[in-house]
């Protein structure tokens, strides 16, 4: 989706968002083998909100689309953190909120996120490393 939505022009775009997707990967691996052994906390998920750039927290601020669709797979990753009060429904309040604002663009790269969140994260499994 980086790569088909920022033009070559938009290479520090591309960078900012290719490097929250690589963080973002490495939270999803945390966050799933913590909850296998019974040891997930906020901060292995809520951690990716400090690994971010200055630049791309300007990007969602200007609802730069792709930003947008990546914070939308972040929400996703909060869910796990449902039972806890403080943040029980944030994560698919932002993915409702992130739909809007997307008004429609980038809608294909949301179903992974919108299936995860509908059906209980009953898709995201541990697959090592």
């Amino acid at each position: 989706m980086v790569h088909e939505t920022c033009t070559y022009q938009n290479q520090d775009q591309r960078g900012h968002c290719s490097e929250a997707i690589e963080n973002l990967q490495s939270v999803f691996r945390t966050m799933l083998s913590k909850r296998l052994t019974g040891e997930l906390e906020m901060g292995h998920i809520w951690c990716w909100t400090a690994m971010l750039s200055n630049e791309f927290i300007r990007m969602v601020q200007a609802s730069f689309p792709p930003s947008l669709v990546i914070v939308a797979n972040f929400a996703v990753a909060t869910i796990m953190l449902r039972e806890t009060w403080y943040v029980s429904t944030w994560g698919s309040l932002a993915f409702k909120g992130i739909r809007v604002a997307l008004r429609g663009e980038l809608n294909g790269h949301l179903q992974w996120a919108e299936e995860q969140i509908v059906s209980d994260l009953a898709g995201l499994k541990y697959e090592g490393g």
